[in-house]
Formats: structure tokens, sequence, C-alpha cells
């Protein structure tokens, strides 16, 4: 999964940097020594160069290589909320022996490691501003890969230079629901222009216009509630309940102008499904809507109504999956539901030839004869 993630954003020439997780299971589950997790990073740092060097495009095949002493290349713990890069470690005098101790030590020196000495947003935030390009440099190599339109065009130049002043393209990736108010919120790049509240919008995949209720920045995982933001931005909006992830929206004026960029595709099928309803039957209705939200939240999530048993069913990529999404209506929307073990779906078949049965028409002047046997293999 990771190999095709890298795969997918060195395709889009998106700069990787590389985050190590999970050090402290080579610590405490395979106590490893510190030259066996010296070691064991050198493979990863190595396999990760060479599928830079197999997927990027040519000219960032040396550019973009991993080079652990500049500092683009972090390991720590992301559970544990501790990480470093080795020009960190050797400016404030870390070793792998120290590490190694304060989980010898137990919870408490790992979570004075990660906060004083260590804390894993400080080394991330210090590659990311030292190595991932701004938007107006990024976008200048990006656009013409990820977006099929005429970038000599007014748009096209717009989102090469990520132009505030230029024509509005916004990339939506995702929707999600706010807890607070129950609604879709829709979140994505801002390509060109500028986005802002009240402004008239189109969406080129759904075909429909949309007005833009309130716009917001993130601060963490909160949103900043704004008048307008800029290109280059990540920002989230309010009020565009009919687009989905994957969706494109641009000005008015460029109705029918411009082409979308590419829609999103998921290549995982739901492989479980449970049968779902609300603890108070009275809930219903709101498990209906939350159903619905949940599956524009999620599009590998598929909500469906049995019709022969009126249950609703909802199914996912496993029993994980579907105890993700339970624990979601009841923190989202306060909803208590029941589900029904994993389901295997059965049908009905001829297995043998009937005997034939005799049916009357209702005013009983007809007579019906019917009998059924199974059809052959090759049908």
């Amino acid at each position: 999964q990771t190999e095709t993630v890298l795969r997918q954003s060195l395709e889009e020439r998106v700069r990787p940097i590389l985050f190590i997780n999970e050090v402290d299971r080579l610590i405490k589950e395979l106590k490893y020594t510190p030259q066996q997790i010296q070691q064991r990073f050198v493979e990863i740092i190595k396999e990760v160069n060479h599928l830079i060097s197999l997927y990027a495009d040519p000219e960032f095949k040396k550019k973009w290589q991993l080079d652990p002493m500049s500092g683009m290349v972090i390991f720590g713990s992301a559970r544990d909320k501790w990480g470093i890069s080795i020009p960190l470690a050797q400016k404030r005098g870390i070793k792998f022996s120290d590490i190694i101790d304060a989980y010898n030590k137990g919870k408490e020196a790992i979570e004075e490691f990660a906060t004083k000495v260590a804390p894993l947003h400080e080394a991330l935030l210090d590659a990311v501003v030292k190595f991932i390009p701004n938007p107006r440099e990024a976008q200048s190599y990006r656009i013409p890969k990820i977006w099929k339109g005429d970038i000599n065009s007014e748009v096209g130049k717009a989102m090469l230079e990520a132009d505030p002043n230029g024509p509005l393209v916004y990339a939506i990736s995702f929707m999600r629901v706010d807890p607070k108010i129950r609604r879709l919120v829709a979140t994505g790049r801002i390509f060109s222009g500028t986005l802002r509240q009240g402004d008239e919008i189109w969406l080129v995949n759904a075909g429909k216009s949309a007005k833009v209720l309130q716009v917001s920045i993130y601060m963490g995982p909160d949103r900043e509630v704004v008048d307008e933001i800029p290109a280059g931005n990540i920002a989230a909006a309010l009020g565009l309940e009919d687009a989905r992830a994957g969706e494109t929206a641009v000005a008015v004026s460029l109705k029918d102008k411009v082409p979308p960029f590419e829609k999103l595709h998921y290549v995982s099928e739901p492989v479980v499904t449970v049968a779902i309803e609300p603890k108070n039957p009275k809930d219903l209705p709101k498990l209906i809507d939350a159903l619905y939200k949940l599956s524009i939240e999620d599009p590998t999530i598929q909500v469906k109504i049995n019709q022969e048993t009126g249950e609703y069913l909802l199914s996912g990529m496993g029993p994980l999956h579907i105890e993700i999404a339970v624990w979601w209506l009841k923190e989202t929307f306060g909803l208590e539901v029941k589900t029904s073990p994993p389901i295997v779906v059965y049908r009905e078949t001829v297995r043998a030839k009937s005997q034939v049965f005799e049916g009357k028409s209702p005013n009983k002047h007809n007579k019906i004869y019917i009998s059924v046997e199974p059809l052959d293999e090759e049908t």
C-alpha cells in the first residue's frame, strides 16, 4: 500500500520526504540493538530511493533522492508522538541508545522524551519547510501533469503561477461532516483565484452551481473562519452540498470552459455487510440522513436497503471499517445503533422440476397452470 501511494504521488510530481514510523516496535517487540535499527533504516531508505528512481520523472529522479544526513528523513513513533532527524539528533546530542533507554524506563520517560527532547511535529515541520516546495514553485511543474486543459489559456497560466487574482479553480479532495453543525464541509486546494464567502461557484462534475456560505482554513484539527482564502492554500467551504470527493469547482464565468481535474478512483471494494438499525426506533429518520452523509464522507462505504426485508445494509472493507463507521455515527450524530453479525446473502433457486400448480383469476373465469424447472448448466 505504501508503495502504491508513493508511486501515485511521484507520478503526479509530488516531492516526498520520509517518516519511518513504528520505531517503538523495533525496540519493544523485536528487541533490536542500535546497530540493527540503523541497518533497518538504511534498507528502508534504499528501497524508497529505488522507487523514486523508478517512478519519478527523469528531471526529478536524482534531485528527489532522500539524503538522511540533510534532514529529509525522520524516524520515530506517531503513537508515542516523538520523531527526530539526523541533523536534529546531532544538534541535541541524541543517540539511539538514549531512545532505547527511554523505552526501558517506561511510559513516563517516553512521554518526557516526546515532549521535551524530540517532539514529532518539530522534526516534520523542519523537513517540510526545508524540502517541500511552496505552492507557486510546485504548481509550475505539477499543473501540466495533473490537469488536461490548455496551460497557455488564462486559467492555465493562473494555475501555473498560483495567481490569487486569477479565475477561481478549487479542487475538492474530500467531504466531511462537521460534528457541531452536522453539515457537509468541502475541503480542497485552491490552484488559482481566491475563494470568498458568498461566492457563487460552478461544480463541474455535478453540473450545477452552489453558493459558498462560509470559508475557513485549518489550524491543526480545527477550522478558523475567514472572509477569503487565496490560491496555494487548503481551504474548507460550507454550502457545497452537491460536491463530492474529486470535484472541481470554478468561477461561474468559467462554466463549460474548464476541464476538471481527474476524478478520484477507489480500488477497494466492500467485503463485509451488516444490517444496521437504531436502538430507538424514533431515530430511524436520523439514521437514514446520517448513513447518507457517511457514504459521502467515506466513498468506500456502501449503504443499501434490502428490498426483501426492508433492512438497511452497511458494507465496508472489513470488520474494523464497520466498527469505525458505527463509532462515527455515535460521535457525529449521537446515534446508538445495533448491527447484525456479518451477513452472507442467500438466494433461492430451483433445484428440480416441480409439479404443476393451478391458479385462478380473481373473477374465477380463467385458470392458469404453471410449473418450474432448472435451466441447463450452460444457460
